[in-house]
């Protein structure tokens, strides 16, 4: 009799430790997701910057490899393509005409 109120003491106990445990759980889980989230969105937002950045950066080179491919060009030349010299600066930013 004594051995199964001991049984049952101890079952009850570990009930309530289960059940400690469990709210501990979901307030760590709760916790970390709210984290995890945030941490996602800040990670996220960092890498379209970066691609953005890196965009940016290769349209930059397009430009400039348009601007001295027409540089290098003659008068005559960017006149059979409807340019004057003048024109190279725009014609190097706008891009090839489709």
């Amino acid at each position: 009799m004594a051995l199964a109120r001991i049984l049952s003491t101890i079952e009850g106990h570990q009930c309530s430790g289960e059940q400690r445990r469990d709210n501990a759980m979901t307030r760590i889980t709760a916790t970390s997701g709210s984290v995890t989230t945030h941490f996602d969105t800040v990670f996220a937002t960092m890498i379209a910057s970066c691609a953005e950045f890196c965009a940016g950066a290769r349209q930059g080179r397009d430009i400039e490899t348009r601007y001295h491919a027409l540089e290098c060009r003659s008068a005559p030349d960017l006149a059979k393509i409807g340019l004057a010299r003048t024109d190279i600066a725009r014609a190097a930013l706008t891009g090839p005409r489709h």
